[in-house]
């Protein structure tokens, strides 16, 4: 059955998009959980630890030796196809970075380093060996003090024949694990619904195409452009119990989107699904996928207009085509498959393009639309607080109310997507979320002081509760998902983007707000009487309260009782929630033709009286903000 699968991949690709009656029915019901996370990417200087063997996390092996004193004396070192030295000089050595600048921030105790073929290999800098075996390959070293340069690792020779390989420095304590994972690591990613591993994947800017040129699980540098294999990615969503968002890397041929399906179908526990998502951030001119859409796709789908329509019309044809080919080599595509179309959450029109290159015969091959609800700081805003920085004058209070304020001016744009979601019968995800202070240009970013004060914002309560208040904005405009960015990353006058700053930051304010939302057990929204039951006399609620501080009636918590509360409350038409010890939320339930009428009938009436305009409700149904999927595979 695989091969036929396989063998038929290109023609039902084509079927899919010539013929619209071959186009896969849309779903009813995704299920979709109340947030995600994005994985900060492996580096040297990471201080996440995702894996109990912290080897390999650098880019390339430095070479040293031929020149006395010097950091990299610049000799090529020969690899095998698993990036270890295939040979060495008598006088040089292989060195890898384990921890480097990042901080000073590791574990101390025991590291046990294990090795594969024949060689002469160590750790220095801090860590002093206990024991060595060359027999077992093995040896113990203990390491009293974390040091800024981090942990050295050497191979001083190895053998062409039998070169070194298979090397792990186990965290210590973690040698006896039968697991990849670091239980703490895994323990920050519960309560989270998807994992997008695009940081992971090195998706942004990967030169790719081949399937024969990825990673795999013996690659040394995962920290490389290669970035983490898919089988360690599928495999933290098997142990997490979470979806597994993949985002495909843009040069990626057809044999390469197909043989990542197959993975996925063979290795992903049953019970998850997989989002894909082709590149990230095509629109982006920063990254080379950009450019590639420009001058490849645009040229190759023969896509006209007025720029940029021609290049988010072609990102938008291509991830039709990754999700023809993900649809033809998944054994049962429809239950375990979310296909995602991206635009830019500051400019609706990405979006709107995207989804017209993803639609054919009038149908959009696509499960949800996604954007990055980002708040910030505009760059006048940032000058400003620099000043106000240089001549000792900020004022935190003013900076936190500017921000709040920002998420307010922000939530248009996000409901302008929500718009052009909603009009193709699509739920509006986020693709990543969260704050994106960031210092503008060398001047700001070289002043230590400056960026300080940025890291000392993010670390302030107040930033916990704008997160708090950019998720209520969020679902106030009818977005589902968000997948916050990032889990734990170190901060830095390049960006604050980790929830937590490093392993050890459980306290940070970000990451326990977005705790606190992943495990909040909210009323129903909508359910303005507390009854459990969205209906007509929360209508009555709602109108009553109109214009009101009521908090009872006030969905979106902005102080005032408005038409965005009436439209929260239209959208959960019809929908019950149990009481937590019943279980979860409950979707499907039918309105009461009376109730539909009662309702609609006082809302025009009140209308016609105050002269409100409403906004369109939503042409999907909403999950509440403490859904969970109970049944992960149902549509």
């Amino acid at each position: 059955m695989r091969v036929s699968l396989r063998l038929g991949a290109p023609l039902l690709l084509v079927a899919a998009l010539v013929d619209p009656s071959f186009a896969v029915e849309q779903p009813n019901e995704l299920n979709l959980p109340r947030g995600g996370i994005n994985l900060t990417g492996v580096t040297y200087y990471h201080v996440a630890f995702p894996f109990l063997n912290v080897a390999g996390y650098d880019d390339r092996w430095i070479s040293s030796g031929g020149t006395p004193g010097a950091w990299d004396d610049g000799r090529v070192i020969p690899l095998t196809a698993d990036r270890y030295p295939a040979q060495l000089a008598p006088d040089q050595d292989a060195r890898s970075l384990i921890f480097t600048h990042n901080g000073s921030i590791y574990p101390t105790g025991q590291y046990v380093l294990t090795w594969d073929g024949t060689g002469t290999i160590e750790i220095e800098n801090g860590a002093s060996l206990v024991s060595t075996d060359p027999v077992a390959r093995r040896s113990v070293y203990e390491v009293s003090n974390a040091a800024n340069l981090g942990l050295l690792l050497y191979i001083r020779d190895t053998s062409p024949a039998d070169p070194i390989r298979n090397v792990q420095v186990r965290l210590p304590g973690t040698e006896q694990s039968g697991s990849l994972f670091n239980p703490d690591y895994v323990a920050d990613l519960e309560g989270y619904g998807v994992i997008r591993t695009m940081d992971w994947n090195r998706t942004n800017n990967n030169p790719y195409s081949e399937w024969s040129q990825r990673s795999t699980p013996t690659t040394y540098h995962v920290g490389s452009d290669l970035g983490v294999p898919y089988e360690t990615q599928i495999a933290l969503a098997n142990e997490t119990q979470q979806d597994l968002w993949v985002t495909v890397p843009h040069r990626a041929n057809d044999n390469y989107v197909a043989e990542l399906a197959q993975l996925i179908d063979d290795e992903l526990d049953p019970n998850l699904r997989v989002w894909v998502e082709y590149s990230n951030e095509t629109w982006n001119t920063i990254f080379d996928q950009f450019f590639y859409t420009k001058d490849v796709l645009v040229p190759q789908y023969q896509v006209e207009g007025q720029p940029p329509m021609p290049i988010h019309q072609a990102y938008g044809r291509r991830s039709a085509e990754v999700f023809g080919i993900f649809d033809a080599n998944l054994a049962n595509p429809r239950e375990r498959m979310i296909r995602v179309v991206a635009g830019q959450a500051a400019n609706s029109y990405q979006l709107d393009q995207a989804l017209i290159g993803a639609s054919f015969g009038g149908e959009v091959q696509a499960d949800v639309a996604a954007v990055a609800p980002y708040f910030s700081l505009t760059d006048a805003q940032m000058t400003d607080l620099y000043v106000d920085y240089q001549n000792g004058q900020v004022d935190l209070a003013e900076v936190f109310a500017t921000l709040r304020t920002r998420i307010d001016e922000r939530a248009l744009q996000w409901q302008a997507n929500a718009d052009v979601a909603d009009a193709r019968h699509l739920p509006l995800i986020a693709y990543e979320a969260g704050q994106h202070l960031t210092p503008i240009g060398p001047t700001q970013r070289a002043d230590a002081g400056f960026v300080e004060l940025l890291a000392n914002i993010n670390r302030d309560e107040r930033m916990g509760n704008l997160y708090t208040y950019m998720t209520e904005q969020w679902h106030a405009i009818g977005g589902e998902t968000i997948t916050f960015f990032a889990d734990v990353g170190s901060w830095s006058e390049f960006g604050f983007w980790g929830l937590k700053e490093n392993y050890l930051d459980d306290d940070s304010p970000k990451f326990q707000a977005v705790q606190d939302f992943l495990n909040a057990t909210e009323t129903l929204s909508g359910d303005y009487n507390r009854d459990g039951r969205v209906d007509a006399a929360d209508y009555t609620v709602w109108r009553d309260s109109l214009g009101t501080a009521n908090p009872l009636a006030d969905g979106d918590a902005n102080g005032t009782v408005d038409t965005a509360d009436y439209s929260i409350w239209r959208v959960n038409f019809g929908r019950t929630q149990t009481l937590p010890s019943q279980g979860s939320i409950s979707t499907g339930t039918v309105p009461e033709p009376g109730a539909v009428a009662i309702g609609l009938g006082g809302l025009g009436a009140l209308l016609i009286s105050r002269r409100v305009t409403l906004p369109r409700p939503r042409a999907y149904q909403i999950h509440d903000a403490g859904q969970r999927a109970a049944t992960p595979l149902s549509r």
